[in-house]
């Protein structure tokens, strides 16, 4: 399936805890969150009422809201507007808690020439005239990640009249946007050695998008914290280099398909400490400088993280 029409089909809003998405007039699931869909009929657990509307839309996804989920899967529709145009089209879309599409998904869309008049926020169940459903560039297969063609194109797109500000290397940084829940302990370090090596640090919360981009497009030689962060080298030039600074030991899949579509040179520092209920997107992490010259305060960093590992889990 590259595009299919559903006609009366329904639009769910986006609630992890029950089905979302698409489902066809006999109520089947056909999508749901990115490249998903279940076997679920909306029929045999969905009583309540569904809204009507006499327009045709093209789903444009369920969209969770997290950079790191944007910027790879939950767009990865938006090959099928370089084909067929934008101009009076509607693009329907639902969220998490209804929140509405932040600025960067905003920025995205209005590269592809999607304003937000064009947009239908599906807030409660809504059936359709029609719902185009367009393949997402971004696929599983056999538990890994593929990307293919039209992704490729989806970001070609995105870098398209970026001008790029040249730097030699670029270290990006959380230091300065730890939040609750997701505190990285000893990152500092790292930031300061990759600092005296020459790498530019770069905290990307104090630049818009475009000018992020502009960062990206014009490095080649990257260091940063595993998660999201390294996921931005989707816009950094095929064949760049990245030391990625593991938080935990699993490996991200996300990551290993960009490594792979942007045939990236990828080294690894492993120096996190894992305890009992820490992942990916949990923390707090804790980073070991073995590798830094510097450790001074570090007594420090192991206090802070042991203090909030206790708040979040109620041990050690």
């Amino acid at each position: 399936m590259k595009t299919q029409i559903y006609k009366n089909a329904v639009i769910f809003d986006f609630d992890w805890l029950s089905p979302h998405g698409v489902f066809d007039e006999n109520g089947q699931n056909v999508a749901s969150y990115s490249c998903y869909k279940s076997e679920q009929n909306y029929k045999e657990f969905y009583k309540g009422e569904i809204l009507q509307d006499e327009r045709d839309v093209i789903f444009l996804g369920c969209i969770y809201g997290h950079y790191g989920h944007l910027i790879t899967e939950e767009m990865s529709r938006l090959w099928w507007v370089l084909e067929n145009g934008a101009n009076g089209k509607l693009f329907a879309y639902s969220s998490i808690n209804n929140t509405p599409l932040n600025k960067v998904a905003l920025r995205l869309l209005d590269k592809f020439g999607v304003r937000s008049e064009q947009l239908v926020h599906v807030k409660k169940p809504t059936r359709f005239k029609s719902v185009t459903l367009v393949e997402c560039g971004w696929k599983e297969r056999d538990g890994k990640f593929e990307l293919d063609e039209n992704y490729k194109r989806i970001n070609e797109q995105i870098l398209k009249d970026v001008t790029p500000v040249k730097n030699e290397a670029i270290y990006l940084s959380r230091t300065k946007t730890n939040k609750s829940g997701d505190l990285g302990f000893g990152e500092i370090y790292y930031e300061r050695h990759f600092e005296k090596l020459g790498y530019k640090v770069v905290h990307p919360q104090n630049f818009s998008f475009d000018e992020q981009l502009a960062l990206y497009a014009g490095c080649a030689k990257f260091a940063c914290v595993s998660g999201t962060l390294p996921h931005n080298l989707l816009f950094a030039p095929n064949g760049s280099e990245v030391t990625i600074i593991k938080k935990e030991s699993s490996q991200n899949r996300y990551q290993q398909a960009i490594n792979e579509f942007k045939q990236l040179k990828v080294s690894e520092i492993d120096e996190c400490l894992e305890l009992c209920g820490v992942d990916m997107g949990r923390g707090p992490f804790l980073f070991l400088p073995r590798v830094c010259e510097d450790k001074s305060g570090y007594k420090e960093a192991i206090l802070g993280f042991l203090s909030q590992y206790q708040k979040a889990f109620g041990h050690p």
